[in-house]
C-alpha cells in the first residue's frame, strides 16, 4: 500500500514543544518490526527514553495524562462507567466528572496551545487554547467538537470525519476486519493532513495530538493467539496501521520544524489478549449467593433480563449491523440495561460492572449507592470473601487465571476513589481467553469470549524526547506527570 506524501514543511524552524500520543501503541511491536515505523524509531533512537507507569485501569490512563492527576483523583476508569447516584451505567461527561486539562493552565499563562484529538477531554473555558476533539479517537466519548467554531465548521466541510468511525465489540469476518483496518489506515493519513493544517492554520507554541487508530487496531487487529488457520485477523494488517501512523507523524515533526522539541509518548500498550472478563459475571452473581447462603444459580449466572439473553444469543453480524444502524444514546441505553438492568436493589449485594481487561465488581454500599444494603462491616466480609474465591478459581491444568486482586474504591486515596471499583481483577497476562474457569465452591463457569479482541492492554507505557531542550527536565515516572514535564519545558 503506498505511503501519503504529505509535502514539505511551510513553516519556519523555530524553538517549539509537540506532544504526540500514540494511543496504546506497543514499543516491543515496533521494536519486533525493524524498519516498520522509520519516524517513530528515529525518536525513540536518538531521544531520552523512559518508561512510564499507570494503574491497571485502561480507561483511566487518558484522564490521568490530561489532569496530571491519578484515578482516585480524577475518579474515571472507563467510557461507560457506574454512577451511586442514578443506580446506572452511563457515559462519561464533563457534567458528571468535570476536569481540567494541564494545557488549559499554560493557557493561562500566555502560552499558545493547539490540542487535536486527545481522548476523554470535555468543553471548558480556556484562554490561548485552540482545542478540536472527539475528531477521531478510539473512545469516542462524545460528539466531535471545536472551541473555535468557525475551524470546527471548516474541518467538517474540508476533512470531513476520520474514516475510523467506531468499534463494536463482537466478533468480526475476515472481510470486515479489512474494512476496519482499511478505515484506520485512512483515518491516520487524513489526521496527518488536519494536524498539519492546524499547524498551519493558527501561531502554536506547543501542539498536542494522539493517533486512536493504534489502540483500535491493537484490540481489533492483533492475531488471535493459537487461533491458526481460524485466525479471521488480516495478515500483517497491524503493520499497516502502524505504518501509516507513522507516515503521520513523520508530517507533523517536519511541519513543527528541525528546532522543535518532539515529545512521542504511549501511556500504555497492546499484546495478545489475556482477559478473562467475560466469566467475570456469571463469578459474581454466584460468589454473592454463596456468601448470602442462597443457592447457586443454575443457569450461566446472568442476572434474567431481555439485554442480556440477545447479547448471548444473536450473532455477532447481526449485533454489529444493528450497532451502526442506531445512534450512540440508543447504544448506551443497551449496554446500560445489559450491565445494570434486572436487579431488585433491596436484594442485590454486588454485581460485576462492563470492562474491557480487567474484571470490575461493584458492591451496593450503603450511603454510597442511592438504594445500597450493605453496612461496611458486612461489605468489609464480602470483600475478603469475593478475594478468597477469586484466588482459589483454576483454569484446566490447574493454573490461576488471576494475577492480582484489589480493592481500589476503599484502599486508594482520593476525592474520587468512591467511583472506581470495589474489587479489580487483574488476570494472568500471560494466558490467553478461555471458555471455562473452574471452583472448588461455586462450580465450572463456562463463557466464550465474544468481544471480536485477539488484542489487550500491556501497563508498559513510555516516552521519548528529542529536541533542543532534551535533558531540561527530570524525565515523567508516570503518566500523570507528562503534562508536568511538558509545562517545565515551555
Amino acid at each position: 500500500m503506498p505511503r501519503f506524501d504529505y509535502g514539505a514543511s511551510v513553516v519556519p524552524s523555530q524553538s517549539r514543544l509537540v506532544l504526540i500520543g500514540l494511543d496504546a501503541a506497543d514499543r516491543g511491536f515496533i521494536a519486533r518490526h525493524p524498519g516498520l515505523m522509520p519516524n517513530v524509531s528515529r525518536i525513540l533512537a536518538d531521544g531520552d527514553v523512559g518508561d512510564l507507569a499507570a494503574e491497571a485501569l485502561p480507561g483511566a490512563v487518558w484522564p490521568s495524562f490530561c489532569t496530571g492527576s491519578r484515578p482516585p483523583d480524577h475518579g474515571i476508569y472507563h467510557h461507560m462507567q457506574w454512577d451511586p447516584g442514578r443506580m446506572s451505567i452511563r457515559r462519561m461527561s464533563g457534567d458528571w466528572l468535570p476536569s481540567r486539562p494541564f494545557w488549559r493552565d499554560l493557557g493561562e499563562r500566555g502560552v499558545r496551545v493547539t490540542a487535536f484529538d486527545v481522548p476523554f477531554v470535555f468543553p471548558g473555558a480556556s484562554r490561548d487554547v485552540l482545542e478540536v476533539m472527539n475528531w477521531g479517537t478510539h473512545d469516542n466519548i462524545a460528539d466531535y467538537w471545536a472551541n473555535d467554531e468557525a475551524i470546527g465548521r471548516r474541518i467538517r466541510r474540508e476533512f470531513g470525519l476520520s474514516p475510523m468511525g467506531f468499534e463494536i465489540t463482537v466478533d468480526k469476518t475476515r472481510a470486515q476486519l479489512e474494512g476496519y483496518r482499511d478505515g484506520m489506515i485512512a483515518g491516520a493519513t487524513a489526521k496527518g493532513r488536519l494536524a498539519t493544517w492546524l499547524m498551519r492554520e493558527r501561531p502554536w507554541d506547543v501542539f498536542i495530538t494522539t493517533f486512536g487508530e493504534t489502540h483500535r487496531g491493537g484490540h481489533t487487529l492483533w492475531p488471535y493467539a493459537d487461533a491458526g488457520d481460524d485466525d479471521p485477523t488480516p495478515p500483517r494488517a497491524l503493520e499497516q496501521v502502524y505504518r501509516a501512523v507513522d507516515d503521520a507523524v513523520g508530517a507533523i515533526v517536519r511541519e513543527a520544524g528541525e528546532e522543535a522539541d518532539v515529545v512521542l509518548f504511549a501511556l500504555h500498550g497492546m499484546g495478545p489478549n489475556s482477559s478473562q472478563s467475560h466469566l467475570t459475571s456469571t463469578f459474581m452473581r454466584r460468589a454473592v449467593a454463596r456468601f448470602n447462603g442462597e443457592p447457586l444459580p443454575a443457569d450461566a449466572g446472568d442476572v434474567p433480563g431481555i439485554f442480556r439473553t440477545l447479547r448471548r444469543v444473536l450473532p455477532g453480524q447481526l449485533q454489529l449491523a444493528v450497532a451502526h444502524a442506531v445512534p450512540r444514546s440508543v447504544r448506551d441505553r443497551v449496554v446500560a440495561r445489559e450491565i445494570g438492568g434486572g436487579y431488585v436493589w433491596r436484594e442485590t449485594l454486588g454485581f460485576c460492572m462492563h470492562g474491557d481487561l480487567a474484571g470490575y465488581l461493584r458492591l451496593n454500599l450503603a450511603g454510597r449507592e442511592r438504594d445500597g444494603i450493605l453496612t461496611d462491616e458486612r461489605a468489609a466480609a464480602l470483600r475478603t470473601f469475593l478475594r478468597s474465591e477469586l484466588e482459589a478459581l483454576t483454569i484446566d491444568g490447574g493454573r490461576s487465571p488471576v494475577h492480582r486482586v484489589s480493592f481500589p474504591a476503599q484502599d486508594w486515596a482520593g476525592a474520587r476513589s468512591h467511583l472506581l471499583p470495589d474489587v479489580l481483577v487483574e488476570w494472568d497476562p500471560d494466558l490467553s481467553p478461555v471458555d471455562a474457569i473452574h471452583s472448588p465452591t461455586l462450580g465450572t463457569i463456562r463463557t466464550r469470549m465474544a468481544t471480536g479482541r485477539g488484542g489487550n492492554h500491556l501497563f508498559n507505557g513510555f516516552y521519548a524526547h528529542r529536541g533542543p531542550r532534551q535533558g531540561r527536565a527530570p524525565g515523567p515516572r508516570h503518566i500523570a506527570e507528562v503534562g508536568a514535564y511538558a509545562a517545565a519545558l515551555t
